[in-house]
């Protein structure tokens, strides 16, 4: 069946040019909408439909900024944790719904 994600993405000083998503390490594709922030500096809504089959899946979410930085898979790692702005991803389990 089909299911809808969405979330928040957000550029830092160079803005927000797109967002890419994936399902199970598979190809990248662009979101199906992003919709743009209020304030020049603010978070942008995205949302995309995914076909899944019933079973686990990984969905994983990546931002590019203005200057074509895109997030890592790891954030680096430093002494008290700040600054990750690593990828980030979940794990679902989609059934199918009876009849």
């Amino acid at each position: 069946g089909t299911a809808e994600v969405s979330g928040v993405a957000w550029g830092g000083r160079n803005g927000l040019a797109s967002v890419e998503i994936r399902v199970a390490g598979g190809p990248w594709r662009k979101v199906d909408q992003l919709i743009p922030a209020d304030e020049p500096n603010g978070l942008s809504r995205w949302r995309a439909a995914l076909h899944l089959a019933p079973g686990r899946h990984r969905i994983e979410v990546r931002a590019y900024d203005g200057a074509g930085a895109y997030q890592p898979e790891r954030a680096e790692w430093n002494p008290l944790g700040y600054a990750n702005n690593s990828s980030h991803d979940i794990r679902i389990r989609t059934v199918a719904l009876a009849a």
